[in-house]
């Protein structure tokens, strides 16, 4: 549908042994300093960084997590996505 702005999405999702996972959204050229933390089921953070935006996805890893689902959040941006490690 045109005019319609798509959200974030994580690939690959789910993931598995490739040990690495990418965030594009279509608001990631905008620069600036956005933080993100990935958090297992129980809410724990895992890993988090800063994002600079510049039109790159925003990159991940696999490494050391469990299978499960684990969430990927930027609350400057008001999202939460949901990430599944196989």
């Amino acid at each position: 549908v045109a005019g319609v702005v798509e959200g974030p999405r994580v690939y690959p999702n789910p993931a598995g042994d490739a040990a690495a996972w990418a965030i594009h959204w279509p608001f990631s050229d905008r620069e600036g300093v956005h933080p993100w933390t990935l958090r297992d089921a129980r809410g724990r953070v895992l890993q988090s960084g800063v994002y600079s935006g510049a039109g790159v996805p925003l990159m991940g890893s696999t490494l050391g997590l469990s299978a499960g689902q684990y969430f990927i959040e930027m609350k400057e941006e008001g999202w939460v996505l949901r990430l599944v490690r196989k």
